[in-house]
């Protein structure tokens, strides 16, 4: 289904290059998602960053491409990723193990 993997920058690099390894395929930068681009962050907390990429990438290839996140937002993000991992995280603050504490 996908031909690529893209990862948002800082938060969704480390899941995206991931994700690549293990279903082998390329991790793209930004001016290349098309429509068979799996966009992968960390979070989707609010959806800005994740609904901005998607916009991006509806206008250059008229779809929007499928999301993956590790934690969702659910109670607040603006926008549903197509695959999370959790999405009933409260309010703390994530500090995942590829950041500074």
């Amino acid at each position: 289904k996908y031909k690529n993997i893209y990862g948002i920058e800082r938060g969704g690099l480390i899941p995206a290059v991931i994700i690549s390894h293990k279903l082998n395929l390329p991790l793209v930068d930004k001016q290349h998602i098309g429509n068979y681009t799996l966009i992968v962050d960390d979070i989707v907390d609010s959806g800005t960053t994740m609904y901005q990429v998607q916009l991006t990438a509806k206008i250059k290839n008229k779809t929007i491409p499928d999301t993956a996140v590790l934690f969702w937002r659910k109670q607040k993000a603006r926008l549903k990723p197509t695959y999370y991992v959790e999405d009933n995280i409260g309010d703390n603050w994530l500090v995942f193990p590829w950041e500074e504490k």
